[in-house]
């Protein structure tokens, strides 16, 4: 009786075998070639560099709509007056500022704006001493 009791606490702790017990012997695994996995990622699948020309105030409100999509912009005020042109930058830069964007001078009449989520590397040798306002890199 006591070998019974006995084996019943060796069975209930598991350090008991139980008669009839089958093992068996694990197959290896198949050998599967590794490819990775390529998963797009959520939202937009294109960056769209957009690029103006505005002549007038009335289309800056379509540049930064455009900035506020994402989307970085590049600005030629060649074909504008000094005044309007600074009138459309000051616009622009409160706008990218409010985004946590960031400016580039490419020229003194062309200038790239990008949002944040677009970083931008590099300077033109002839401005990077100029940090426009120091506001923006």
């Amino acid at each position: 009786m006591s070998g019974g009791l006995l084996d019943k606490v060796l069975n209930f702790i598991g350090l008991n075998e139980e008669e009839g017990e089958e093992f068996y012997e694990e197959e290896p695994a198949k050998k599967v070639k590794n490819r990775p996995n390529l998963v797009p990622l959520p939202g937009k699948s294109t960056l769209k560099m957009m690029v103006f020309e505005p002549r007038t105030f009335d289309e800056v409100q379509a540049i930064a709509d455009s900035l506020k999509s994402g989307n970085p912009v590049v600005v030629n005020l060649e074909r504008i007056d000094g005044e309007l042109g600074r009138r459309v930058i000051d616009f622009l830069m409160g706008t990218t500022y409010a985004l946590g964007g960031h400016l580039h001078k490419i020229n003194p009449q062309i200038y790239l704006f990008a949002p944040q989520n677009v970083l931008i590397e590099g300077e033109l040798k002839e401005f990077r001493d100029k940090n426009f306002m120091g506001l923006f890199k």
